[in-house]
């Protein structure tokens, strides 16, 4: 139970370090930039958390189900990162004794990144009013994740270790050279495969988001425009 206590006491001491300390320092400074540009001192994202948050507000731009970031909003941001995410966070619970171990820094730092992230959308969840861009803070923290099954997958699959088998990797350093030192053609060909496979999986997505997607404002102020330059044209002559 000591040794449980000294690793939560380690990972809440962690979560201080990244998230408090420098969310802290961002306020500071948020602070002094908005003394100095309204003239007086003003906490400006306070007055938008009571609007929205305290007072309700935030459903006034529209409202989604309890659990819509879970179904719809993760999802959506995760994209083709979602199977890796969720691989990660299976074989990360499957074994409790893992977690609870103190030399196991790899698990170590996935419970940072999970503890971070599960409850940013916890609260998130709470708030009626839900929209993709809300959970883009996030996105960094996922792609670590994913790209950590990802590598595993790459480096290990071949090689007969199970991706995430921390303790198969600690005891085959003879595996982890010759990775290291005769498999570099292999791995160079299997992390384009992976890249490509990648790409091929967004590109689609891409061309929507760049192409289609809310596209209408760009038309009408197109259309706008040229209506305006043939009146002027008509006036000209």
């Amino acid at each position: 139970s000591s040794v449980k206590l000294y690793n939560h006491t380690k990972v809440c001491g962690t979560l201080i370090k990244l998230c408090a300390a420098f969310g802290l320092l961002g306020v500071l400074i948020g602070c002094c930039v908005d003394r100095w540009a309204y003239g007086f001192w003003a906490v400006p994202f306070l007055g938008n958390f009571h609007f929205n948050v305290i007072l309700g507000n935030g459903s006034l731009y529209g409202t989604h189900p309890f659990l819509w970031y879970i179904y719809a909003g993760i999802p959506a941001v995760c994209g083709s990162m979602l199977p890796f995410l969720l691989f990660n966070l299976t074989v990360l619970f499957s074994n409790p004794s893992q977690i609870s171990s103190n030399c196991n820094k790899i698990n170590n730092t996935r419970i940072v990144l999970f503890g971070i992230i599960v409850p940013y959308v916890i609260l998130h969840s709470f708030s009626e009013h839900k929209e993709f861009r809300f959970l883009l803070p996030m996105l960094p923290l996922i792609c670590v994740l994913a790209a950590d099954v990802m590598v595993e997958l790459v480096i290990f699959m071949e090689d007969g270790v199970a991706p995430i088998d921390v303790d198969a990797v600690k005891n085959s350093d003879g595996l982890v050279k010759r990775v290291e030192n005769d498999s570099r053609g292999k791995l160079s060909a299997r992390s384009k495969g992976l890249f490509l496979v990648m790409i091929m999986l967004n590109y689609p997505h891409l061309l929507y988001l760049g192409m289609i997607h809310q596209r209408g404002p760009i038309a009408v102020n197109r259309y706008l425009t040229s209506v305006i330059s043939e009146r002027v044209q008509r006036n000209i002559t």
